[in-house]
């Protein structure tokens, strides 16, 4: 929902700011067309050429200005008020420049610790029903001393979140582990 949204808006602008630059393009043409009919030349003087690209900076930064910036901000607003809604931590509707970066360093957390959105998809699931099949997944690449703690970690958290986990490992999935691989080819190449 809100990637969509998000997307929508993105289209949108990236269509408006398009239509500035082809309004521009068709100023340029015009104004060569122009310049072959006087001088018998298809090309721009200079200043021509600078009177040109400072109309499409000025016509460019106003887009920006009066356009973009407040579509995204409005944008901004409905994600805070989604995630509020939702009950995630730490957001809620803002314009304040550090609280927005709070929210996005959280979001980064979010996506980025597995355990972090397991929690959070796990919560949100139960509390509105969306009828999502959630499970763990760990990968085991096979290096010794490298997964065991995780994998103890995330059996854990299959018991404390009650959902199903599943371990596939490197040797099933490729019928190699990390230490065979090490061992064949050695460790200068890996």
């Amino acid at each position: 929902m809100l990637q969509d949204d998000q997307k929508d808006v993105e289209t949108k602008l990236w269509g408006r700011r398009q239509a500035v630059m082809t309004e521009h393009e068709k100023r340029v043409q015009a104004a060569r067309q122009q310049a072959r009919i006087v001088t018998g030349v298809d090309s721009l003087e200079p200043r021509e050429t600078q009177r040109l690209n400072q109309q499409l900076k000025k016509a460019l930064d106003g887009f920006d200005r009066e356009v973009a910036l407040p579509a995204w901000d409005a944008l901004l607003k409905r994600q805070q008020e989604a995630l509020e809604n939702l009950g995630v931590p730490s957001m809620f509707v803002t314009s304040d420049v550090t609280e927005r970066s709070r929210q996005q360093r959280l979001i980064r957390v979010i996506e980025d610790d597995s355990t972090v959105l397991a929690h959070v998809m796990k919560t949100l699931n139960d509390r509105y029903d969306y009828g999502l099949e959630l499970f763990l997944l760990s990968i085991d690449e096979g290096i010794t001393g490298y997964r065991d703690d995780s994998l103890e970690t995330v059996k854990r958290n299959q018991q404390q979140y009650n959902l199903p986990l599943k371990i596939l490992s490197y040797d099933e999935l490729y019928g190699w582990t990390m230490d065979a691989i090490v061992a064949k080819i050695g460790k200068k190449n890996n």
